[in-house]
C-alpha cells in the first residue's frame, strides 16, 4: 500500500514511520517551504505519548527529549498547594517529558528521513478525493498526486478533512449551548537566577497555579529556564471576552499583572525575564471526531481538536499514527482504514477530549467553584492517587496499539 500524507508534522511523521514499520511506503505533503524546526513552542509528551515513541521504535531517544515531568503539583491563590499528582508512570522510560515541539519534530523527521521517506515542502494541498480504485490530492503548484490512501495529518484546519464537507458544524444550526467560550493562553520562556524553585518548582515539576482571575502553568526545564503559559478569566478584561481575545502578546503582558493582583503567581518575573510573548486563542466552536471516508483517513489533530492545555494534542497524534501503522501491518485495506480507526480510537479519544474541557472549565472559576476545587476536588484527586499508587496517572497514560 502506497499512502498520500497530508502534513508534515508531529502526525504525519509519526504515521510515516509507523508505515514504514508495517511494510507500506509513503509521501509526505508538507506546506511550508522549509522544515518545522523552529515552529511551535512546548508542549508534553505524556507517558501515553511516550509509549507511542517506544512502540514506532524511537524508545531510545526519550531520555534525551526535554525534561522528565511525571507529577503535577496545584495551588490556590494564596499560594497553597492544594494537590501533587502523578502524571502517569514514574520510571524513567514512560515518565511524561515536557518538550521542545522543535525537538520532538527533528526526531521524527530524522527517522522518517532515514527510512527513506519522500518529504515534498513547499506543497500545499487544495482538496482530496477517493477516486475508488485510488485516492488523490491536488495542490497549488505541484499538481496531482495519487496512491492507495490519503491521510489528512494537516491540523485543525485540514484541507483533506474540508474534502469531506465536514470541517465544522452549519453556522446556520449553531446554538447558543453550542459554542464554548474561548480560551486564551499567553505562554513564553523565561531565563535568568531570579525566580526561586519556591515560586516555580524544581526542575522537572509541573505547576499550576490557580487565581482569581488567573491560571498559570510552568515547568523548570533547568536552574536558569522555566516554561510557561497563563490562561486569563476574559470577562475580567477591560472590554469584556470580545477585546480580550484580540489582544497581542506584548498587550497582554501589561494587562496580566493587573488580573493576577495580590494573588500568588509569579507572573511578573517570568514576563520580566521572557523575551517574545505569545497569544493564540482555542477554537470556540464544537467540532464532531471524524476519521474519514473510504480512502480518505484523518489523525492528529485533523480528525479531533482537544483542549491544547489538556496536554495531550501530541500524544494522541503519535497514538493515531501507532494505531494506524498496526492496522495496516494487520492486513487492513485501504478502504477500511477509517473505519477500524475510529472503531479503535473513538472512545478513548472523546474520554480524553473530556478530561480537557473539564482542565479549562477549572481554570477561572467563580469564589465558590474555586473553594470546592481548591479544598475537595483536587486533594481529593490526590489522596485518591495516593491509594491507587500502582496505578499511578490512571487510564489516561496507559497506551498499547490495541486500544
Amino acid at each position: 500500500m502506497k499512502a498520500l500524507i497530508v502534513g508534515g508534522g508531529i502526525a504525519g511523521l509519526a504515521a510515516a514511520i509507523a508505515l514504514h514499520r508495517a511494510g507500506h511506503g509513503s509521501i509526505v505533503l508538507e506546506r511550508n517551504a522549509g522544515s518545522a524546526d523552529d515552529a511551535g513552542s512546548w508542549l508534553q509528551v505524556a507517558s501515553n505519548g511516550v509509549g507511542a515513541l517506544h512502540a514506532l521504535g524511537l524508545g531510545s531517544a526519550v531520555p534525551t527529549l526535554g525534561v522528565r515531568s511525571s507529577w503535577l503539583q496545584t495551588f490556590d491563590s494564596r499560594g497553597r498547594r492544594t494537590a501533587e499528582l502523578p502524571l502517569g508512570p514514574q520510571d524513567e522510560a514512560t515518565a511524561t517529558r515536557s518538550v521542545k515541539r522543535a525537538d520532538l519534530y527533528r526526531l521524527l523527521r530524522t527517522d522518517a528521513e532515514r527510512r527513506g521517506v519522500t518529504i515534498i515542502t513547499g506543497t500545499r494541498v487544495l482538496s482530496a478525493a477517493d477516486e475508488g480504485c485510488q485516492a488523490s490530492v491536488l495542490t497549488e503548484r505541484h499538481g496531482r498526486f495519487t496512491a492507495d490512501i490519503v491521510i489528512g495529518a494537516d491540523g485543525i484546519g485540514s484541507a483533506v478533512r474540508r474534502t469531506l464537507g465536514s470541517h465544522g458544524p452549519d453556522a446556520s444550526r449553531v446554538t447558543k449551548k453550542d459554542v464554548l467560550a474561548p480560551v486564551v493562553s499567553i505562554g513564553g520562556t523565561y531565563t535568568g537566577s531570579g525566580l526561586p524553585e519556591t515560586e516555580t518548582g524544581v526542575t522537572g515539576a509541573l505547576q499550576f497555579r490557580f487565581g482569581r482571575d488567573c491560571f498559570l502553568g510552568t515547568v523548570r526545564v533547568d536552574t536558569s529556564t522555566v516554561l510557561w503559559f497563563a490562561n486569563p478569566r476574559l470577562r475580567a478584561v477591560d472590554g469584556g471576552e470580545r477585546a480580550a481575545v484580540s489582544l497581542s502578546g506584548p498587550e497582554w503582558a501589561v494587562v496580566l499583572p493587573r488580573l493576577v493582583g495580590r494573588d500568588a503567581l509569579p507572573v511578573s518575573a517570568l514576563l520580566a525575564g521572557s523575551g517574545d510573548v505569545d497569544a493564540w486563542t482555542s477554537r470556540t466552536t464544537p467540532r464532531p471526531v471524524l476519521w474519514g471516508q473510504g480512502r480518505i483517513v484523518l489523525i492528529g489533530d485533523a480528525a479531533h481538536a482537544i483542549p491544547p492545555t489538556a496536554g495531550q494534542g501530541a500524544s494522541l497524534a503519535l497514538e493515531d499514527a501507532v494505531v494506524l501503522g498496526s492496522l495496516a501491518a494487520g492486513g487492513v485495506s485501504a478502504t477500511n482504514l477509517a473505519v477500524h480507526l475510529r472503531d479503535r480510537r473513538d472512545r478513548r479519544v472523546a474520554a480524553i477530549t473530556r478530561q480537557g474541557v473539564r482542565l479549562d472549565e477549572s481554570k477561572t472559576l467563580g469564589p465558590v467553584g474555586s473553594l470546592l476545587r481548591d479544598r475537595i476536588i483536587l486533594p481529593g484527586a490526590a489522596f485518591k492517587a495516593r491509594m491507587d499508587h500502582a496505578d499511578a496517572g490512571g487510564w489516561m497514560y496507559r497506551f498499547t496499539p490495541a486500544t
